[in-house]
């Protein structure tokens, strides 16, 4: 009898922390897209929103949170020493001791001033990217590692602003 493919079996079964990335890449994307609404298109989306934590939670065995759209507020346990930009974030979410948040934003200085806020509060830069309409900046601290991107909208694109999204996770120990 002939042994089961390895790979083979990766893909058919992705390892549960592929999968809740995956799955909160997508549900991120479908409730962040979703943000401007009617009232009746809001009510839909709360049961895609519903909907999308109770796959993610029984596909990965995670309890997670997801709030989006104007009612969105930070996952209870953001981390008090993280800053944030004034406003409420379009999307949050709160998942195996880790939080995700994007923020519309006036530009991309407010990624600047958020990241040398957290370097003046001891955090170190550990990697930075400038893609052009996207910058990268990943900063560890004694507790939490950060990272957050900025997008911007294409020039002259008058439809889509500016957005700041942050990936906080315990600096393991």
């Amino acid at each position: 009898m002939r042994s089961p493919d390895p790979l083979a079996r990766s893909v058919a079964r992705p390892r549960p922390a592929r999968l809740l990335v995956a799955a909160t890449a997508v549900a991120a994307s479908v409730l962040v897209l979703a943000g401007c609404t009617n009232p009746i298109d809001q009510l839909v989306q709360g049961g895609v929103q519903d909907g999308v934590e109770r796959i993610i939670e029984e596909q990965t065995g995670s309890d997670i949170e997801v709030n989006t759209g104007g009612g969105a507020s930070l996952p209870e346990g953001w981390p008090a020493e993280i800053p944030v930009p004034d406003g409420s974030p379009m999307f949050s979410m709160a998942a195996e001791g880790g939080y995700q948040a994007t923020f519309e934003v006036a530009d991309a200085a407010e990624g600047e001033r958020i990241k040398d806020q957290l370097v003046a509060d001891g955090y170190v830069m550990e990697g930075e990217t400038d893609m052009g309409q996207m910058k990268i900046w990943i900063l560890a601290g004694p507790e939490w590692r950060v990272s957050l991107s900025a997008i911007l909208p294409e020039e002259g694109d008058t439809s889509t602003s500016p957005s700041l999204t942050y990936l906080v996770s315990p600096v393991a120990g």
